[in-house]
C-alpha cells in the first residue's frame, strides 16, 4: 500500500513530467502529519471518507501553471472534482480533477524549493488492501 507522486506541466496540450514518479509506501500517519493537518478528520473505517496528508520536499523551484499528480492505492476513490477536497492550508494548489485513482492537482502559485504540506480528501476502500 502506497501513494505514487509526481509533478507535471501543461506545455502546448500535452502534459510533460518534469521528475520521475515517486512511490511513498504506507506509514503510521501519527508520525508523519504535518502540523496543518487536523488529525480529527482522519477516519480509517471502510467506505467512509478520510482526509490524507502530504508532505513534499522539493529539490528546486516549481513554476505555477505545473501540476501535481496523486495515484492512490487500489480501491480509494476520488471525486471527478476534487477541489472541494483539497484542504485548507493548501491555498497554492488550483483545481484538482480526480480520475479513477489519480488526482491532477493544478499549483498556481510559484513554489520555492524546500516543504510543502497539502491535504487531499479520499474515500477508503471497501475492503482492507493486501499489504
Amino acid at each position: 500500500v502506497g501513494w505514487t507522486l509526481g509533478t507535471y506541466q501543461l506545455r502546448g496540450g500535452w502534459e510533460v513530467a518534469l521528475d520521475a514518479p515517486a512511490f511513498v509506501p504506507g506509514c503510521k500517519l501519527s508520525e508523519v502529519l504535518p502540523s496543518t493537518f487536523d488529525a480529527s478528520m482522519a477516519n480509517r473505517k471502510p467506505s467512509q471518507w478520510t482526509q490524507v496528508a502530504f508532505t513534499l520536499e522539493l529539490p528546486e523551484a516549481v513554476p505555477k501553471g505545473s501540476s501535481l499528480a496523486v495515484h492512490t492505492p487500489a480501491g480509494y476513490v476520488l471525486r471527478a472534482d476534487c477541489s472541494p477536497d483539497l484542504g485548507n492550508e493548501s491555498a497554492w494548489l488550483g483545481r484538482c480533477i480526480g480520475q479513477g485513482e489519480t488526482a491532477e492537482v493544478q499549483i498556481r502559485e510559484d513554489l520555492s524549493a524546500g516543504r510543502h504540506s497539502f491535504s487531499l480528501r479520499v474515500k477508503n476502500p471497501a475492503n482492507q488492501p493486501a499489504m
